[in-house]
Formats: C-alpha cells, sequence, structure tokens
C-alpha cells in the first residue's frame, strides 16, 4: 500500500549485473564496458542468467574480502531504504485498495556499495528474469 508505504522484497529475485567488459573512461565507443543491459548481453552471448547472477555476485564478494552473505547483509538495508523513501514520493490518490504492482528499480553501486537511483520501471520486463 501506499499510505502508509507497503513494499515486500525477496532476495534471492534481486538481480545484480555488470557492465560486460571492465569500466575504461577513455574507450567511449566501447558499449560493452558501459552498457548493463541484461537482455542485450543475453541476446548477444547467449549467457545463462543465474549463472550470471551468480558469478557476479562472487565476484563482488570476492572484490570486497566478503561472502556472498555478508554483500546481502551490507547491501539489502541500503536497497529498502532507497526504495521507501521514492515510494513515499508517490502520490496517495494513485493508491488502490486490493491492488499490487511490480516495480523494475535499475541502481548503480558506487565503490562504498552505496546504491543510486538511475530509473524507476512501473512494469519491468521480466522475460530475462524467470525460468521458462
Amino acid at each position: 500500500s501506499l499510505d502508509p508505504v507497503e513494499a515486500y522484497f525477496h532476495k534471492k529475485i534481486i538481480p545484480v549485473r555488470q557492465a560486460r567488459r571492465p569500466y575504461n573512461e577513455t574507450d567511449t565507443k566501447d558499449d560493452k564496458s558501459h552498457v548493463t543491459n541484461l537482455s542485450k548481453a543475453l541476446r548477444e552471448e547467449q549467457a545463462d542468467i543465474h549463472r550470471y547472477w551468480a558469478e557476479y555476485r562472487a565476484a563482488l564478494g570476492d572484490l570486497r574480502g566478503m561472502s556472498e552473505e555478508e554483500i546481502e547483509e551490507e547491501l539489502f538495508p541500503k536497497l529498502q531504504h532507497l526504495v521507501r523513501d521514492v515510494l513515499e514520493l508517490l502520490p496517495t490518490a494513485a493508491h488502490l485498495d486490493n491492488s499490487a504492482a511490480f516495480m523494475g528499480w535499475d541502481i548503480i553501486l558506487d565503490s562504498n556499495m552505496d546504491p543510486w537511483l538511475m530509473e524507476t520501471n512501473l512494469r519491468p520486463d521480466m522475460r530475462e528474469s524467470i525460468s521458462e
């Protein structure tokens, strides 16, 4: 609900993705080091999405010297706080009783693992996120 704000998270469905090549600010023509569009990556590389996420979470843990569980413990409260702050900005006039919605949140993490909102999608395309 929006009045008060009520949202539900599930840790296991939060996908994390990265650019397909390391960031290189001098090479602006190589979109693989800048674009994190998962649909594009999966089409071009025919990647397995579940393996993709697992490998990224493991790499992030290795980079920070933390386990995947420790990464989740540090990051999840920050994500909840960010989403709550944005939801509180929505007009309560848009609230409908007995209704629910999926929202997509495109968030970038800085070097301190602080999340920054890039955009919110009211009707996210979840085809690449669910099993057939």
